[in-house]
């Protein structure tokens, strides 16, 4: 996120002045790692995507989250089974992988969590995973609970724009013109 926003020229629906970040919270290695917020999800990730050059930065977030919900299940299983199995460079991968797609998504303190289960990966051990993992499935669990209800909001908000469209405003089948050819003349 961090990345982006420096890289990114600030949305216009962004206000100019914005908040600042939430303090961070220490993580159980001593360093600070997530910020300390009450939900399981950082807006301004989804924001960040939301405003990137192009047609439709919903449809992006949409198609981010999305993606997320697909993969990010079997990270947490990977996660476990090379920490089961002993297997540190196993968990390492796995965990940078989850830490990069969660900071995507604004799951702030689940990418922390990764961040100490990759380093705990990288010293060459699973020793401590066990309670880390633990943390990151409930906060898993958190985040895709949230993203899933932002996900079925933005639906019912396209549905809801769609019906409140006058009907000459909505896109006419082929097969409506052929019913009633004298309500829709042909276009050149």
């Amino acid at each position: 996120v961090a990345t982006l926003t420096r890289w990114l020229p600030l949305c216009a629906a962004a206000p100019k002045d914005s908040t600042p970040m939430p303090a961070f919270a220490p993580s159980v290695l001593g360093e600070p790692l997530a910020p300390a917020t009450d939900g399981p999800l950082n807006a301004r990730a989804l924001d960040a995507i939301r405003c990137l050059p192009g047609a439709n930065g919903a449809a992006l977030v949409d198609k981010v989250i999305r993606a997320y919900l697909d993969d990010a299940p079997m990270r947490l299983v990977q996660m476990q089974a090379a920490a089961n199995a002993g297997d540190a460079n196993g968990l390492r991968k796995a965990a940078h992988a989850m830490k990069s797609s969660s900071a995507n998504v604004g799951a702030d303190r689940l990418a922390g969590l990764c961040k100490e289960l990759e380093a705990i990966g990288r010293s060459g051990t699973t020793d401590r995973a066990r309670h880390l993992l633990e943390g990151a499935a409930e906060e898993l669990s958190r985040a895709v609970a949230a993203l899933g209800r932002q996900v079925a909001a933005t639906a019912e908000n396209v549905n809801a724009r769609q019906a409140d469209l006058p009907s000459e405003g909505r896109p006419v089948s082929v097969a409506s013109r052929q019913a009633d050819p004298a309500s829709h003349p042909q276009t050149a």
